[in-house]
């Protein structure tokens, strides 16, 4: 059986976002200021991506790279 979850997240990458990027994602500095650094979820999403057999995502050569960076620098 096929079991399909769906997962949207949204971090402070913490530096400022530039514009470019906001007219992509949609999401302000003021917004993202707001949400959790990726380092501090990392530990709890580690095992969704791990056990994953199949990723999709809008941009995903981009959260590719990004999701690497982020979880070698959390040890995983």
């Amino acid at each position: 059986a096929c079991q399909l979850r769906l997962t949207h997240l949204v971090f402070d990458p913490g530096r400022r976002s530039h514009p470019k990027s906001e007219e992509v994602h949609g999401y302000s500095d003021w917004v993202l200021r707001y949400q959790e650094p990726f380092a501090d979820c990392a530990e709890r999403l580690w095992p969704l991506f791990d056990s994953a057999g199949l990723i999709v995502a809008h941009n995903a050569e981009f959260d590719r790279r990004f999701l690497e960076r982020e979880f070698s620098r959390a040890g995983k």
